[in-house]
């Protein structure tokens, strides 16, 4: 969900070097990810990119060097672990089924969504903290 690498790393699909084919999943997500131009690059070539060019292309979201690594991803491990379970798991959900949805199944699924988390007596607090906010 949040991709920290260390300064050093490489990424991409050296099988195809090695005649092996990659998995029709991880092609999927790797066109998804960075386009189809840069997914064709990396799985006709099999040539692995660095870390600075991950980052570029939307591969990661953040390096720091090999020391900060467990820190740096712990901590935004423990950030994201912090917000509402069920809210990540519709936006993660969403986000895997988007390209495939019309735009009138995408507008259900908000709604269905929204509903189910409004619904949920656990919101309560959040919704009054938001709305509280919003008012000052």
């Amino acid at each position: 969900d949040y991709v920290v690498a260390s300064e050093n790393a490489q990424f991409g699909f050296p099988e195809i070097n090695n005649g092996l084919l990659p998995a029709a999943k991880g092609m999927r997500r790797a066109m998804n990810c960075f386009g189809r131009r840069v997914a064709e690059h990396m799985l006709y070539t099999g040539e692995l990119v660095g870390a600075a060019k991950a980052l570029e292309i939307g591969l990661i979201n953040e390096v720091v060097s090999l020391g900060e690594l467990h820190d740096r991803a712990r901590e935004q491990a423990e950030k994201l672990r912090a917000k509402d379970v069920h809210l990540f798991a519709a936006i993660k959900r969403t986000l895997t089924d988007a390209e495939g949805m019309t735009d009138d199944e995408m507008e259900r699924r908000t709604i269905d969504d929204m509903a189910a988390y409004m619904n949920r007596s656990e919101t309560a607090a959040a919704r009054e903290q938001f709305l509280r906010r919003k008012a000052k």
